[in-house]
């Protein structure tokens, strides 16, 4: 190693060992003569080398992490934790994913290291099979997947994958990918591990298949990644119009602990309940087929001025979600009577079973006397209390007599 004062150390990216999880970096040594032209030694990363060469703190901490004692260390730890766990799980399958998980978040420091400090990169020139050192950097920047689906013949089906860097789309086979780390011209960006898992697994659906069925297509690959990427060219597909008048519901849910109760407003096309933002159209796939609803503005909006009107509190809240502390829903009866009060106005309850401190019977109180007596200065008579077929026995009413105090006074 060069002990004069001309040479100067980096430290040195080797993608294609991602897969590997070892030796990522390595210590550049950048020796120029007296002509400025520069001559490039590698040395493997270790902890010597870091203590040796006098890294500051930070770097030492930084590249420590991708030292072959580090991953050593690491390795077994995992190892050792997931025999622990007992899990009867694979560890061949465990143990990349885990360290695939930690690598990543290791890199993340690196690209702050970046930000101030000059990185190189060591590649294989496929024309020379030489390798060749330049600089590079690993950039902030989220690349996120695209998909594209196109027709191929009247039943047929297929999908390509691009990947989109700072709102520019690239096509996945125009940037090189090693494993989760994602290369364009001499700039790398990290993808999601999930991400990365995804793309393995729609590689192995294009490979495997090249052609879908329009059913397969829209249940087993776009049903599970619409939620999470955009996807382009859904037009494609046949589509189910669903253009009626919707019926209006209410998700009832307790949240903090059950110390408030939750309204969302929701509204019922067919079968497919919608809620959230307006939007003049609504589309989803269900089963292999694609629905594109037509929401009725008018009356969505009616409902929800409606559902703000029932408690001065709800004008305040935004985003169609309405909520009110335990104590202040049993102020007056206040649930209750709203409860009932949707029922009669056709209003589907959803959720009321999942409550805890909100538990009502969808029928109204139903009291009924017979045998009226009077003995001297008293009054005898049988009664009856029922919730539709539910009959309430005089001793239970007599637990609750408090309850039912509340209700008739």
């Amino acid at each position: 190693m060069a002990q004069n004062n001309k040479a100067q150390h980096a430290f040195c990216l080797h993608p294609e060992n991602i897969s590997n999880q070892d030796d990522i970096f390595s210590v550049l040594e950048i020796i120029k003569n007296k002509n400025n032209l520069s001559r490039f030694e590698n040395y493997t990363l270790d902890e010597n080398i870091l203590k040796y060469l006098r890294f500051t703190k930070t770097e030492q901490a930084t590249f420590d992490l991708f030292t072959k004692e580090h991953h050593h260390f690491r390795k077994n730890e995992i190892i050792k934790f997931f025999k622990k766990q007992k899990s009867g799980g694979n560890l061949e399958n465990y143990l990349p994913k885990a360290y695939n998980r930690e690598l990543y978040d290791n890199l993340k420091l690196v690209i702050e290291y970046g930000k101030e400090n000059k990185l190189y990169q060591r590649i294989l020139n496929p024309k020379t099979g030489n390798y060749l050192i330049s600089s590079c950097s690993i950039s902030d920047i989220k690349p996120t997947l695209e998909i594209n689906l196109y027709k191929r013949t009247k039943d047929k089906f297929t999908f390509s994958i691009n990947i989109n860097i700072d709102n520019n789309t690239f096509p996945i086979d125009d940037v090189e990918c090693y494993e989760f780390l994602i290369k364009k011209e001499n700039t790398y960006y990290l993808l999601k591990i999930d991400d990365y898992y995804n793309l393995i697994w729609l590689y192995k659906e294009l490979n495997q298949n090249n052609t879908f069925d329009e059913q397969y297509l829209l249940k087993n690959i776009v049903k599970k990644i619409e939620h999470l990427y955009k996807i382009n060219g859904k037009e494609i597909f046949s589509k189910n119009l669903i253009d009626v008048a919707p019926k209006n519901c209410i998700y009832f849910s307790e949240v903090n602990s059950g110390a408030f109760l939750m309204l969302t407003p929701q509204f019922r096309y067919d079968n497919i309940l919608i809620d959230g933002t307006y939007a003049p159209e609504h589309e989803t796939s269900i089963d292999g087929k694609i629905y594109t609803i037509k929401r009725n503005e008018t009356l969505e909006n009616d409902f929800i001025s409606y559902i703000k009107s029932k408690h001065p509190n709800f004008s305040k809240q935004l985003n169609n979600y309405y909520y009110l502390s335990f104590d202040e829903a049993k102020k007056k009866n206040w649930f209750l009577k709203l409860y009932h009060e949707l029922l009669e106005e056709n209003v589907e309850l959803i959720g009321m079973d999942m409550l805890g401190n909100f538990r009502y019977s969808k029928h109204s109180i139903q009291t009924k006397f017979e045998e009226l007596k009077t003995i001297e200065n008293i009054i005898e008579a049988k009664m009856q209390v029922s919730f539709g077929d539910e009959i309430i026995s005089l001793s239970e009413l007599q637990k609750h007599y408090s309850i039912i105090k509340e209700i008739f006074y």
